[in-house]
């Protein structure tokens, strides 16, 4: 009883006045988090809809659900708007609560139902309870999350971190710096894997033999033909390739793009940007080594070398020879830490996409009700300082009953079933 008596005798000392405030700031802040959720859902609608777009309906980039719950964290990475949207509807009901026990009422003795007009009690009081009430919900929900689920929820966190650890071990950062050499004063120069290859192999006519130290492993050459993966196909990588060129976009050397690399997929969601609309992980092996090879033209003597040499390679692999078991491991560890990523994104889909919706479609009630009572208190603010001459309390029910239901009902009918059927 300590502290509710504390906050009692603070009542009593004339700060209610700050109760107040913090009520009409939470309120705000409210809104702002309830319009941001529905703004993600629906922006991703609209942009989903558009024919031009449709092909990238499965990009895991382009799901509300992976914005809304992994995207949008404030805070140094601690809260996500879910959180945020339950810490304000308690800061809410607990100023409530604090009122009903100091004046036996929930909003302070304001409002009267006998004594003064019922329908703007019945307005101001169906509000406070349903805060109350969604509160409690949304607090052991998240209560029962956090004992219950959040260890099994962040394996998704955890695989992240695996995945991007295999993307940064696994790049080729001589032909990345090339790149960034090649293109630093002109970004839109076509600069491949060929130019790398024909840039060593000019340096060498004099030897026809030479292979250049990037490609006398099966490993090096490995990290070669996954980052030229990566930058040549134009859907499957198409974020992280922008994550990758802005990376290096001013390196120093090429001893810190793996440094600058490492920060700049630090704020971002690999899988999340990743369209997996095939449901496969990676090209297989050979595919991705032919690949290599094709971009390769041999016009030089050491150039036909080393395309004579990842000939050899690519037939070892589809004959499965044991000469190749390196690079065919690496390539199995890079290809399941993708699906390992991908299966468990879509276990955290199955398991909330009921509760997002659901939850989606309280937040668009309790968006329009909460505006409606923070007009209300603004408009009773200036009524108490004499300006109920511009527009009072009265005026705002009559407008409210003859025109405002018809445009939230005209409201709630297109944008709940875009909710309930829309994409996610």
């Amino acid at each position: 009883m300590g502290v509710i008596e504390s906050f009692l005798e603070v009542l009593k000392s004339g700060s209610i006045y700050v109760l107040l405030f913090i009520a009409i700031l939470s309120l705000l802040l409210l809104i702002v988090a309830s319009s941001r959720k529905l703004f993600i859902y629906f922006d991703t609608f609209m942009y989903l809809s558009k024919k031009q777009n449709y092909e990238k309906a499965n990009f895991m980039a382009n799901s509300s659900f992976i914005k809304y719950f992994y995207s949008n964290i404030f805070f140094y990475g601690y809260f996500n708007i879910e959180l945020i949207f339950t810490i304000l509807l308690s800061v809410l009901s607990f100023i409530a609560i604090i009122g009903y026990l100091s004046k036996g009422s929930f909003n302070y003795g304001y409002l009267n139902y006998y004594y003064g007009d019922i329908v703007e009690y019945t307005f101001v009081n169906s509000f406070i309870q349903l805060i109350i009430m969604l509160s409690i919900i949304y607090l052991c929900t998240y209560i029962y999350w956090y004992l219950y689920y959040m260890i099994e929820d962040d394996k998704l966190k955890t695989n992240e971190k695996i995945l991007k650890k295999y993307i940064i071990d696994n790049l080729s950062y001589d032909y990345l710096y090339s790149y960034h050499m090649a293109t630093k004063d002109n970004p839109d120069k076509y600069y491949t894997i060929n130019n790398y290859v024909e840039e060593y192999a000019t340096k060498k006519t004099n030897d026809p033999n030479h292979i250049d130290p990037n490609f006398e492993t099966n490993t090096e050459i490995f990290k070669l033909c996954f980052t030229n993966y990566i930058l040549t196909d134009t859907k499957r990588f198409i974020y992280i390739k922008k994550a990758i060129i802005d990376s290096i976009a001013e390196p120093p050397d090429r001893a810190t793009l793996s440094t600058n690399l490492s920060k700049k997929l630090e704020n971002i969601y690999i899988i999340a940007n990743y369209n997996q609309n095939d449901n496969r992980a990676l090209l297989p092996l050979d595919v991705m080594m032919d690949n290599l090879i094709i971009n390769i033209t041999a016009s030089n003597p050491a150039s036909i070398a080393l395309v004579k040499k990842l000939d050899d390679i690519h037939a070892d692999i589809k004959a499965g020879d044991k000469k190749v078991e390196d690079i065919r491991t690496l390539y199995k560890e890079v290809s399941k830490a993708f699906m390992d990523t991908i299966t468990i994104y879509k276990n955290v889909y199955d398991k909330y996409s009921t509760y997002y919706m659901a939850s989606l479609l309280i937040t668009n009630f309790l968006l329009t009700y909460a505006l409606l009572i923070f007009i209300y208190i603004i408009i009773k603010i200036f009524n108490h300082y004499g300006q109920e001459n511009i527009y009072n309390v009265y005026k705002f029910r009559t407008d409210l009953l003859n025109y405002g239901i018809f445009i939230l009902i005209a409201y709630y009918f297109v944008s709940c079933p875009i909710i309930i059927f829309g994409f996610n």
